[in-house]
């Protein structure tokens, strides 16, 4: 089955590579460039999906709106049992956490931004080996 499903995946890279060729040497620029961003893009993939890059693009925000939910989940009751947060200061807290997430998703900060600053002023390394792993550093 495993092998059966290498093959697919190489013959779909195939396919791919090909019709970026194709593309490429028709004059369809822009066609092509979107082929080799998907080209790209599966390559760096740990796990070859049969799915289009939209569908992927579907479920990781679906994974991400999971992970925020949980980490807030987690870190409230972290500063609640930890640090006597009641519901003031924990709204306050998820506040300023969604401030910091848009000022990232607007480009005003980026990861190395935080990661910099927690090192500075706190002295305290932040693992980031899965950031680097992404290319967020």
């Amino acid at each position: 089955m495993a092998k059966k499903f290498d093959e697919y995946n190489r013959g779909r890279m195939q396919g791919l590579d090909m019709a970026y060729r194709l593309l490429r040497d028709a004059g369809e620029k822009k066609a092509a460039e979107l082929i080799a961003a998907e080209i790209v893009k599966r390559g760096k993939m740990p796990v070859k999906l049969p799915i289009t890059s939209k569908e992927i693009d579907v479920g990781l925000e679906q994974i991400k709106w999971c992970m925020y939910e949980s980490y807030m989940c987690q870190t409230l009751m972290v500063l609640h049992d930890l640090f006597g947060f009641g519901k003031k200061r924990c709204l306050d807290f998820i506040h300023r956490w969604n401030l910091k997430v848009d000022c990232m998703s607007s480009g005003l900060v980026n990861w190395a931004d935080y990661v910099a600053t927690i090192k500075e002023e706190l002295d305290i390394d932040v693992p980031t080996a899965c950031m680097k792993e992404e290319g967020l550093l």
